[in-house]
């Protein structure tokens, strides 16, 4: 045997590596699609001039859709990058955006304070507006743990949340025409499609579609507000759980190794609010994260 892979290593060189799940080689021959990794722990150290990298733990996630998908079909992965990357689509149109998710998470609880006309009256009332709180979790659980008490995903938010990001299903009519379709994108401030004329609105349809009329006008674009406020719920749900899974997997660790310095690798190392909290808060002498903690930066966990 000459081929050496995560499943083969302990066995060839003796080390202690558990897997998640157990049985990770056999599910792997019964799978449609494979499995692929999801969250590694490993061990450094340094000595006689050589630096020592012991892998501990790796926790597998099977392939819910065929690899030949758009970026390997990651975001159906049962991993917490990839959940927090399926959120990220869901609202920005884009899977590599998870920057933005943390950057919005933090305006839940906000008030707004919005101003509409007083029924009958020439006051305006003012209206006070807040994103509602998710209550149950997306991600719960432990990574380090199978069964009953390993991670548990409930997508329900997201699937019965429409798409806040306006994806176009179709970019040209039958008869080849470029369809301009009104889309909701926190990026930019205009879309055609909605005129500020009356003529531009009679030539407008009900979902916002435009005839493709030259008499239509460019118009300041208006984010709905209940898509807006559903956005911050989603991030924040998503970062609150990322924080919250990620924070006991790395303290269990910490506790089983008896590390006393962090070093973080892969794109969920690139939350800078989820390191700022393992810095601070579980008591690590230092704490290392690369300046390519992302994709360029997982070799080191493959």
């Amino acid at each position: 045997e000459t081929y050496v892979s995560d499943l083969t290593l302990s066995r060839r060189s003796g080390m202690n590596i558990r897997f998640i799940p157990e049985d990770i080689a056999k599910k792997a021959e019964l799978s449609y699609f494979d499995w692929r990794e999801a969250e590694s722990v490993y061990t450094f150290s340094k000595g006689g001039g050589r630096l020592e990298i012991t892998p501990v733990f790796k926790r597998f996630s099977e392939e819910n859709t065929p690899p030949t998908l758009y970026n390997h079909g990651f975001e159906n992965m049962d991993s917490v990058g990839a959940l927090y990357s399926r959120a990220s689509s869901h609202i920005f149109g884009d899977w590599n955006a998870c920057g933005k998710v943390m950057g919005l998470a933090p305006w839940q609880g906000h008030v707004w304070d919005q101003t509409e006309n007083a029924s009958g009256k020439s006051k305006r009332a003012k209206k006070k507006l807040t994103a509602e709180t998710i209550e149950e979790p997306i991600l719960k659980g432990k990574l380090y743990k199978d069964g009953e008490e390993g991670l548990k995903i409930d997508r329900s938010v997201m699937k019965n949340m429409p798409f806040i990001f306006r994806i176009d299903p179709d970019m040209f009519d039958d008869e080849g025409n470029i369809v301009r379709q009104k889309r909701y994108d926190f990026d930019d401030n205009d879309f055609r499609g909605i005129s500020s004329t009356d003529e531009g609105k009679e030539n407008a349809s009900s979902d916002g579609q435009s005839d493709g009329s030259d008499e239509q006008l460019r118009s300041p674009k208006q984010l709905p507000t209940k898509v807006a406020l559903d956005a911050i719920s989603l991030a924040s749900r998503m970062q609150t759980d990322l924080e919250s899974v990620c924070m006991d997997f790395v303290e269990h660790f910490k506790s089983e190794t008896g590390a006393t310095n962090l070093c973080l690798a892969g794109g969920v190392a690139l939350n800078s609010v989820l390191n700022g909290r393992l810095s601070r808060e579980l008591g690590f002498d230092n704490t290392f994260i690369p300046p390519y903690p992302g994709d360029d930066g997982i070799a080191v966990g493959c």
